[in-house]
């Protein structure tokens, strides 16, 4: 480096230095490839070198720089240096050009020399054959000779921090306040990390150096790493909620130094007393079975630990033809014959316990039809399984769905698909309602109980009638609904009076025909040629086929508008759920059941139909139950699970459901 430490370079003097290249001739150079003539240019790709492509060796692929940055003190001048070098990193004996962005901050005379002639930033473009490379660039008050870094000596407690300076000077131990920027490093950045910032992070036990770099001048300061002093653990909350099978709950625990103040940084290990009750990650609990767990958050030799307990819990029972399903722990399980598929696990065997599907917690609805299922998740997507012979299942009509498979709902005007509020799987053919309003309707469909006058079809179909719906229910030759304002539609056959409308006609409808009385409704469910609901005062009815007593008004006769139960002196209904030629209520947590006797689908011991409601002759008292094909189940406030009826029930006296999988 040429440099004139006490005054300015004279101008005339520059001039001269950049006329003949610090010391050149401008006559032509003589032809030898050291000089970087003519020939030097050509073997770097110039016109008069015919044979480079033939000669790929020979080819500039790259250029390297020696340092990062090329530095050049204010009014001095240096001559900048790279290496041309081909594919195989192989130095090339070809000249390598520059040119500066700005001038008047770093010009590069003809000659291809660095002068200062302002403090700044520049960028030089370095260019070989047909190869350019970007190389930063600054001109200084003074070349760096020293760098400092400061703390020269720290000690960090694991987690903590400390900033770092770095501070440049020249060769007279001056300060250079106009310095480039340090790039950072540490010897071992497991022990201690340090961001472009100079924030060092204590990670680990143990000594490192940290590193400065400035224009390629290092300086070291040593960090020690020391172990926290840790005086206590403390895990929040101290009482954590009841969690089910597959639920979680978040525990949060802190290391504590002497004077109780937490150290966010410090990490703890977590640990569950009894994995097969619960596990922890940290600090997320999950449930697998009933019991209580220990769960404990360490630092070395301190800890602490709170105690969870993991509950059976049931939210909803269902029963279908063969088959029930509950919501425990916020899944899906179920039990039963599973020759269908009805189960939905996957394959077509039964399970006397019930097996666990999933798709909790936040499940929307579950329905239970005619050999087939359906549910709504969390986030408002349909899916159904099981049989499939008409497409009730969502798939080309044929064998059964195994396992639940996604039903796409309508395109809504605007694009996207509508989300699914609420379910319901009938004898053959399925309808849902969709959080626009509608209801949509697929399976069998000879008697327009899927809603439209086209052939069965496993492909989703709207309901007319233009109708705000919230409530679908499927049942085995009709449909009803019931919307916002609680009116009840029905649509499909009406030979039996299924439609309520006041008619009994042989011709089906495709088109909701509206319930006839003045009665509105909170609730409804359909069977086969029959439908019942309550009023949102609680008032049942039912109406269509009576035959086998189904309407329960103590006659066995058809009826084409809503009729009243013939219910026990002093009793009502708190619920009311419908089979396919029975139905059930509760009052005071008692099932009242009427209609079809066989199996003791009713609860009792009868060799008749029963055409009013009377008590099952068993003792357990219900918060929910569900009819299905031939068969009840619901459960107690014992959280015990129970079916009568036809399987998976055994008669009139009531089974219980095991959880082996608990």
């Amino acid at each position: 480096m040429m440099t004139l430490p006490h005054r300015p370079l004279p101008t005339l003097l520059l001039t001269l230095l950049l006329a003949t290249g610090c010391g050149q001739s401008d006559s032509p150079p003589p032809s030898n490839p050291d000089a970087g003539g003519p020939d030097v240019e050509e073997d770097a790709g110039g016109e008069g070198d015919a044979d480079v492509t033939s000669q790929p060796d020979r080819v500039v692929a790259d250029i390297l720089f020696p340092t990062e940055t090329f530095v050049v003190q204010l009014d001095t001048i240096l001559r900048p240096e790279a290496q041309a070098v081909n594919a195989a990193g192989e130095e090339l004996d070809a000249r390598v050009s520059f040119e500066s962005s700005d001038p008047e901050v770093m010009e590069i005379s003809s000659a291809g020399i660095a002068v200062g002639r302002a403090l700044g930033a520049v960028t030089l473009t370095a260019r070989a054959g047909d190869v350019q490379k970007a190389w930063p660039a600054r001109v200084v008050s003074a070349p760096v000779a020293s760098v400092e870094v400061v703390p020269a000596n720290y000690t960090l407690q694991i987690g903590e921090a400390v900033e770092y300076v770095a501070v440049a000077r020249d060769a007279g131990d001056v300060v250079i306040e106009d310095a480039g920027e340090p790039t950072w490093t540490t010897t071992d950045m497991g022990v201690a990390s340090i961001d472009t910032r100079g924030i060092a992070r204590a990670l680990s036990v143990g000594t490192v150096e940290v590193v400065a770099t400035i224009d390629g001048i290092e300086g070291r300061a040593t960090l020690t790493v020391e172990e926290a002093p840790v005086d206590a653990v403390a895990i929040s909350p101290r009482n954590p909620a009841a969690i089910y099978p597959l639920g979680s709950v978040t525990l949060e625990a802190t290391a504590l130094d002497e004077l109780g103040d937490p150290m966010p940084w410090v990490e703890l290990s977590w640990a569950s007393s009894d994995t097969s009750v619960a596990t922890v990650d940290g600090g997320v609990i999950t449930g697998v079975a009933p019991g209580t767990a220990m769960i404990s958050a360490s630092y070395g030799d301190f800890t602490d630990e709170v105690e969870v307990d993991v509950i059976f819990s049931v939210q909803e029972v269902m029963a279908g033809e063969g088959a029930g399903c509950v919501i425990s722990g916020e899944q899906l399980s179920c039990f039963g014959e599973g020759s269908q598929g009805q189960l939905g696990v996957g394959d077509l065997d039964d399970r006397a316990a019930p097996a666990r599907l999933g798709y909790g917690p936040g499940l929307r609805d579950v329905s239970l039809g005619g050999g087939h299922g359906c549910l709504i998740n969390a986030a408002g997507e349909l899916y159904c399984w099981g049989r499939n012979d008409y497409g009730q299942a969502g798939d080309s009509a044929g064998d059964p769905v195994l396992a639940p498979a996604q039903i796409l709902g309508a395109r809504l005007s605007g694009g996207g698909r509508a989300e699914f509020l609420s379910v319901s799987a009938g004898a053959e053919h399925t309808c849902a309602v969709d959080d626009q309003g509608d209801i949509h309707c697929w399976g069998r469909n000879d008697a327009r109980q899927a809603g439209h006058a086209g052939a069965s079809t496993h492909l989703i179909q709207k309901v007319g009638g233009g109708h705000d719906f919230v409530l679908a229910a499927a049942g085995s030759r009709h449909s009803c609904g019931v919307t916002s304002d609680d009116f009840a539609y029905c649509w499909g056959a009406g030979d039996r009076g299924q439609l309520g409308d006041g008619t009994t006609t042989a011709t089906p409808s495709e088109v909701p025909k509206f319930i006839d009385g003045g009665y509105t409704f909170a609730y409804l469910e359909a069977g086969e040629d029959f439908s019942c609901g309550l009023s949102p005062s609680g008032l049942p009815v039912c109406w269509g086929a009576g035959d086998r007593g189904q309407i329960g008004n103590g006659a066995t006769a058809d009826v084409n508008v809503p009729r009243t139960l013939a219910l026990p002196v002093g009793s009502g209904l708190t619920a009311l759920t419908v089979g396919r030629d029975h139905a059930c209520g509760l009052y005071a947590g008692q099932a009242l059941c009427w209609g079809a006797f066989d199996d003791g689908r009713l609860g009792r011991a009868l060799s008749a139909d029963q055409s009013s409601p009377e008590a099952a002759s068993f003792a357990q008292r219900f918060v929910q139950i569900d009819a299905g094909d031939g068969v009840t189940c619901g459960w107690t406030e014992a959280l015990e699970v129970f079916c009568w009826g036809q399987t998976p029930g055994a008669g009139a006296t009531p089974a219980a459901v095991e959880f082996e999988d608990y």
